[in-house]
């Protein structure tokens, strides 16, 4: 029996390959990252994996990056955005970036991950998870029908979202999370939609209980992949349609605070590709 598409989405989230990188003919004066565009005039891409990594390179500082919108979505490597164009001509797929930065930037390996600890950068692992498990699907679960269908049914969703997660650069992959964390329900059992955003408002507490008054997640001292990662879902969960996912991180003060100034630092950074490039 074939695993119906949706639920390979979720289960996607955890690849055990990452596309090979391409060259392309012409090649930008600076790297570029191709993103999806945003809603409206917004520089901060609509798509959220797309801006998951558009957040990690801002928050690292990595110098001279522009980024560009009017590549069609299938235009990176393996067939999804986003992608990063360098100078030599060089397209890097999504798992390429992180030690593309950590080459430019000349920073030393760090076993924790920019963690205080080694127990800090393991739970790190599960805060993940839970953003791309529980959060995400809440937000894609409570997304009109005729979107989530659409979703569900576009092959090139299944890949963009496996293929591009910041998740997929971890090794070994990320273990699914259980329990209550767990968005995936038994083949076959439909999760009704109090229950989704139950489960979606437990999460969304959890994290701001976990943030509190730190200046980044998990006290670490500067912005980490998590970091990136949880600005995404805070950020597209403001600016979702369905007012109780907006509510469930509007109630909670730190959160919007902390949105707010990432949203800042990213905004700052980004600067559009010139027409040519």
């Amino acid at each position: 029996m074939e695993v119906p598409p949706i639920v390979r989405k979720f289960y996607s989230y955890f690849p055990l390959y990452y596309n090979e990188d391409e060259t392309v003919n012409s090649s930008p004066p600076n790297p570029t990252l191709w993103v999806a565009p945003g809603f409206g005039d917004s520089p901060l891409s609509g798509d959220i994996e797309c801006l998951k990594w558009q957040t990690y390179l801002a928050l690292r500082k990595t110098p001279s990056i522009r980024t560009r919108y009017d590549v069609q979505p299938d235009g990176g490597p393996g067939g999804i955005l986003p992608a990063l164009h360098l100078p030599n001509g060089e397209v890097l797929s999504p798992a390429r970036i992180p030690g593309w930065a950590d080459e430019i930037l000349a920073a030393p390996l760090d076993p924790l991950e920019g963690y205080p600890s080694e127990k800090l950068r393991d739970e790190s692992r599960a805060w993940i998870s839970l953003f791309e498990g529980v959060i995400h699907g809440a937000l894609l679960v409570t997304l009109p029908l005729k979107s989530t269908l659409k979703s569900s049914l576009d092959p090139s969703a299944d890949k963009s979202a496996s293929e591009s997660s910041i998740s997929s650069f971890f090794h070994p992959p990320l273990a699914p999370v259980t329990g209550i964390w767990s968005v995936v329900p038994p083949y076959g059992l439909n999760l009704s939609y109090p229950t989704v955003i139950q489960r979606y408002e437990e999460a969304i507490n959890a994290v701001s209980e976990r943030l509190g008054s730190d200046q980044w997640f998990l006290g670490s001292q500067a912005p980490t992949a998590l970091d990136a990662v949880m600005f995404s879902y805070l950020h597209r969960a403001l600016n979702h349609k369905d007012s109780k996912v907006i509510t469930a991180v509007r109630t909670r003060v730190n959160l919007v605070v902390w949105e707010r100034k990432v949203r800042a630092l990213v905004v700052k950074a980004t600067v559009p590709a010139s027409p040519t490039t």
